[in-house]
């Protein structure tokens, strides 16, 4: 697995998330920030759109967070910020990382 995404990953898991992978790219969010999920969310994500937007998330993420120190990358920091706002209750069917961001599916009712 891409050390990005698996630094996303132990991310989600710190924060008292639990995930389990279901297929490549694609994980069942079954618990977020210690709240279960039942359905779980799937995220989806591969090494290549990880990347691609981390990549372009780097200069609104220093300006918005201040530049890289002891935290790490500002971008990866960010995305955490966005997959939270996303993760708002309710919690959506799917969140898809792409190349210029995230695209979320709301559940249908």
């Amino acid at each position: 697995m891409d050390a990005h995404i698996s630094s996303l990953l132990a991310a989600l898991r710190g924060d008292g998330s639990v995930l389990r992978a279901t297929a490549p790219g694609r994980f069942e969010i079954t618990v977020f920030q210690g709240r279960p999920l039942d359905p779980p969310t799937v995220l989806q994500v591969t090494e290549e759109h990880l990347h691609a937007l981390l990549d372009a998330m780097r200069p609104d993420a220093v300006e918005a967070m201040g530049p890289p120190g002891r935290g790490g990358d500002r971008a990866h920091q960010l995305l955490l910020v966005h997959l939270e706002e996303a993760m708002a209750a309710p919690a959506p069917e799917a969140i898809r990382i792409l190349p210029r961001g995230i695209v979320v599916t709301e559940r249908v009712s």
